[in-house]
């Protein structure tokens, strides 16, 4: 894929408006997010130098490959519960 087309503004306009028709819709009428989102590949890293093949257990860093859907749509939820947080008065900063 060109470089110019990722750059292109119309194409990343029409993108956010489709992801964004679809969370509506997921939220708006309480569909059920499919599993394929939902789930994540957990990969454990060693931090052992010794034994990085079978490190023991505090010598592992785990580290959650998620679909960046799924990243969107958090980021999605917590605009919507801040805007109502701020709307309805409901949490002020100290």
């Amino acid at each position: 894929m060109e470089d110019k087309y990722l750059r292109n503004e119309n194409i990343w306009t029409q993108a956010e408006g489709k992801i964004l028709f679809k969370f509506q819709k997921w939220y708006q009428e309480k569909e059920r997010i499919p599993d394929y989102i939902k789930k994540s590949r957990v990969i454990p890293i060693s931090k052992d130098k010794e034994n990085p093949l079978h490190p023991p257990y505090p010598k592992v860093r785990t580290i959650a490959c998620m679909n960046v859907i799924t990243k969107l749509w958090e980021l999605t939820l917590i605009s919507k519960i801040q805007e109502h947080l701020d709307d309805n008065d409901i949490l002020h900063p100290h």
